[in-house]
This record gives structure tokens, sequence and C-alpha cells, in this order.
């Protein structure tokens, strides 16, 4: 299914995983939002070194700083490996992963997605600060990937 919002296209669907055994949940709830989750799930559904994994298993409380709210986060991938390695793993945009930049301009429509771009960033720091935390504890890792780290995996981008 292919949905628009503003002038960004995105995919998103329900995904119908080919070796069930892997996947640790509800075999018809597992849901896309990205295209980028899509080719994610592909990848670990189709790889013999990954024997279990799941989509939006894994919760985290974390505290958004942003807004002084206690708050939940589902991240987008808990995978275990043959070897034993266990990551959770959260796929955005290289440039959400960077503190975003003053805009040149002084236009209100410019400092509005600025104030926007780093209230987003802010948030996910305090997400990511829980999930590496709290992967740590269980014995994971955390890793936040990119369309650079799905390139390197296969996928057109």
């Amino acid at each position: 299914m292919k949905k628009t919002r503003g002038r960004n296209r995105f995919h998103q669907g329900r995904y119908r995983v080919q070796n069930p055994t892997k996947y640790l949940g509800d075999l018809n709830r597992i849901e896309y939002r990205s295209s980028w989750e899509l080719f994610f799930m592909r990848w670990l559904d189709l790889n013999p070194n990954v024997i279990k994994w799941n989509s939006e298993g894994v919760k985290v409380d974390y505290f958004s700083k942003m807004d002084n709210k206690a708050r939940r986060y589902f991240i987008d991938f808990y995978v275990k490996y043959k070897d034993g390695a266990e990551f959770l793993y959260e796929i955005k945009p290289h440039k959400q992963i960077q503190p975003p930049k003053l805009p040149n301009g002084k236009s209100k429509k410019a400092i509005k997605r600025f104030e926007k771009e780093k209230y987003d960033f802010n948030v996910n720091l305090d997400k990511w600060v829980m999930a590496y935390d709290s992967a740590r504890l269980s014995g994971m890792k955390f890793k936040v990937i990119t369309e650079k780290h799905l390139k390197q995996l296969g996928m057109e981008l």
C-alpha cells in the first residue's frame, strides 16, 4: 500500500514472512512503515545468518526532556544471528541522525522547520540512549541504521 504525506511518498503495509520459524511474534501483524523497513524485513527473513527476528517487539520506556514526559518507544527490530549476537536496530534517514543545522534564511518557514528537526533529533537521542542502555544490560547491541547501511546490504535507493 502506498500513502502520501505532504510531498514525500512512503510505503506502508503488512509483511508476509517466508520463514515463519524465524519470526518472534504474531505472523499476521507484521507492519512496515517505509520501503526501507520492508527491505530490511526481507533481508532478515531470507538471510541464513539470522535465526530469530521481530518487528516492534521490544519496548523501552524513556523520559523525553523536550516535553518532560515519560514515553514508550518500540524499537524497529530485534535480531539474533547464528553466532549468538543479538541486536536492536532502528531505521532512520541519515539526515535524522545528525544535529539539524541552523537555516541560512530567517523565514518563518525555515525557522519552524529547524525547530521541528531539533525537537525530533533530541527526542530520538533520548530514545536511543535508553535503547542503548537497555540493549547493553541484556547483552545486546543497539544500532541506528540508515539508507547508507541498507545500500551496503543490497538495497537500491
